[in-house]
């Protein structure tokens, strides 16, 4: 390593000297990774948009460097790609909004046709109701609504008002964590090196060499997969939209961008968004478009999996498929969604920081 020497616990000629400093270490470790998570857990409103603020700027890192490369300042290069990437979002969520209002109308008329038509493949059975209109599908859905807001005052001590408090801090607090997500992107994408050198610089001088070059290693690892795993999303998301166009399910795009976004959680992410879509296709175009939708979302996969995953990856990922699954899992146990977006990147950068270790110690 940089320091050029071991230390002397670990050039001892006795094992158990050898071993219980590296037990030692590995309990050092293991207490600083709880410290941290206790800190990330009460700073979460924090840390969870800085953390995902990354991955556009993984994203829109070459961009920024190419208009560099053009003579574009830098800072002024940063705020164009924060606002592209801000336009783009604001218009993908007005064009699901306006399909969704669009559509929600003949959607509650599809559903009340798809029970209908499972009512009389059954053969009319006794514990289905007779007959599901349109009007009662909206009734449905709004007093089940009302049940949650009903539920939401008891929980928050009953009264409009107190609801009205909840939802206006929850709005809060969500567009405090977008604002900051914003903000944190362009200083990544302006500021990228001099915080890679503030980070290196809070190692002791012996370590600084090794934590730029970890730090250098794991940034490029990341953001080629962050990059590469966009691509793949963008290509599942659009062929589900097209297929269920062609089957004609409602809110096609919509579901398509829950595919998308479902992407960016490998293994299950897509299975999971794809199912919201079955059971949209189930519900309102009746079992056979729902077979046919299960038979789309397995396409997909299969598609990405073994063509896409493959060439647009590549290799640098260089983490086993189980590994990637026990992230996966293991991040949403511990933080939700969150945990789950972050796992394959956070096991991807542990792996890079551990080959370099091991090269260097050899």
């Amino acid at each position: 390593m940089a320091s050029g020497s071991q230390p002397a616990w670990l050039a001892s000629p006795n094992p158990l000297v050898r071993w219980g400093g590296r037990a030692w270490l590995l309990l050092g470790l293991l207490l600083v990774g709880w410290l941290f998570w206790e800190v990330a857990a009460v700073t979460r409103l924090v840390i969870v948009p800085l953390v995902i603020a990354l991955f556009p700027a993984g994203i829109f890192m070459p961009v920024v460097d190419g208009l560099v490369d053009r003579g574009w300042p830098r800072g002024l290069a940063a705020v164009l790609s924060t606002t592209a990437l801000f336009v783009v979002v604001a218009g993908l969520l007005v064009l699901f909004g306006w399909q969704i209002s669009q559509q929600l109308s003949g959607i509650t008329e599809q559903v009340a046709d798809s029970w209908e038509r499972l009512r009389v493949s059954l053969g009319d059975p006794s514990w289905l109701p007779q007959s599901l209109t349109a009007a009662d599908v909206a009734e449905s859905a709004a007093s089940g609504a009302g049940s949650g807001s009903d539920a939401g005052r008891e929980a928050s001590g009953g009264g409009g008002l107190a609801s009205v408090v909840v939802l206006g801090r929850s709005v809060f607090e969500l567009g405090a964590q977008f604002f900051l997500g914003i903000v944190a992107m362009f200083f990544y994408l302006r500021d990228g090196r001099a915080i890679g050198a503030f980070l290196a610089n809070l190692f002791p001088a012996t370590h600084q060499e090794d934590a730029r070059e970890i730090g250098k290693r794991t940034w490029v690892s990341v953001t080629r997969y962050i990059r590469g795993q966009s691509i793949v999303a963008l290509v599942d998301g659009v062929l589900f939209a097209l297929g269920l166009l062609v089957l004609g399910v409602p809110l096609a795009w919509v579901l398509g961008g829950v595919v998308a976004l479902g992407a960016f959680v490998p293994v299950v992410g897509s299975i999971v968004a794809g199912a919201i879509g079955v059971g949209v296709a189930l519900v309102t175009n009746g079992l056979t478009t729902g077979l046919l939708t299960l038979a789309l979302i397995v396409g997909v996969q299969q598609l990405e999996g073994n063509v896409l995953a493959p060439y647009v990856l590549g290799r640098e990922l260089e983490v086993h498929p189980l590994v990637v699954l026990v992230a996966v899992t293991l991040g949403a146990a511990l933080m939700g969604p969150f945990g789950a977006l972050i796992g394959v990147p956070l096991a991807a950068s542990l792996h890079q920081a551990g080959k370099y270790v091991r090269s260097e110690l050899a």
